[in-house]
């Protein structure tokens, strides 16, 4: 089932403090869109696997306390799940554990860093 935001406050999704509160609010994960197992099933065919069968690099910015990561990490994908709210990564890890790398960062300019 997909959580949705509230529409009161889409000019604080940029600050730190409304995703504090909004994770203190919130058990278990938040997906955006669609849930966790939906997306893995969308993204699979977008996913190259190596000759021995293993998976490919993915790179999950603001992730959140999305399931999507850890999920494509069971399937022999190498996750890394950023967010830069520390609160959320503590509950995602807590309840998804060692499944995927977690990396408290922001990434503003992350695009533009490497060009």
């Amino acid at each position: 089932m997909r959580r949705r935001l509230s529409a009161a406050a889409p000019g604080r999704f940029g600050e730190p403090a409304f995703w504090r509160e909004f994770y203190a609010r919130k058990s278990g994960p938040f997906e955006w869109f669609v849930d966790a197992d939906v997306a893995v099933r969308a993204l699979q065919p977008l996913l190259p696997r190596s000759q021995g069968g293993g998976g490919c690099r993915v790179l999950h910015l603001g992730c959140g306390t999305s399931a999507l990561g850890p999920l494509l990490a069971e399937q022999g994908h190498a996750v890394v799940n950023v967010d830069y709210d520390r609160g959320c990564l503590e509950a995602a890890s807590a309840q998804f554990g060692s499944r995927a790398e977690w990396a408290l960062r922001r990434v503003e300019g992350v695009a533009t860093a490497h060009s």
